[in-house]
């Protein structure tokens, strides 16, 4: 038996990466319709849906689906999980994130970390995953987070 088929990817990002890759089946991106929770299992509720219309505004960005693994994560790393208004430490550090996916409508599968208020050091990795229409246009980020103090 081939080595490589027994190992199992244990992070996050790239199992949802590898996942999104698989579903655009030749095609530059998938679109939305094309992503099916029940396929990606327990990860899914770690990963979201960003639509790319409200990129310009960051305090109006709007997730049609954030992941209930997410909002737990930052209530146990003591970040007030009311005010999620994106995934991630910082709106403006994440907002070139976006928008280089739109630009480029390629991913994104980047780990580092960021200060909590409290002055602990979470880890972090994400990855931010274009969707598009048939017109090439990406319409919103997939992805997946998951982080922990260190």
């Amino acid at each position: 038996m081939d080595e490589e088929r027994l190992i199992v990817e244990r992070r996050i990002t790239q199992r949802v990466y590898l996942y999104w890759a698989s579903v655009c089946r030749g095609r530059e991106m998938p679109e939305e319709s094309d992503i099916d929770p029940e396929m990606l299992g327990s990860d899914w509720p770690h990963c979201f849906l960003l639509q790319t219309r409200d990129i310009e505004h960051i305090e109006q960005f709007n997730f049609t689906y954030l992941g209930e693994g997410i909002t737990t994560a930052y209530a146990q790393a003591g970040i007030d999980p009311n005010n999620l208004f994106l995934v991630g430490p910082n709106a403006f550090y994440l907002a070139p994130h976006f928008k280089q996916v739109i630009e480029s409508r390629l991913p994104i599968v980047e780990s580092s970390f960021f200060m909590a208020e409290d002055g602990r050091k979470i880890l972090y990795r994400q990855c931010l995953l274009p969707i598009g229409s048939k017109a090439k246009k990406v319409e919103s980020i997939f992805g997946a987070m998951l982080f922990r103090p260190e």
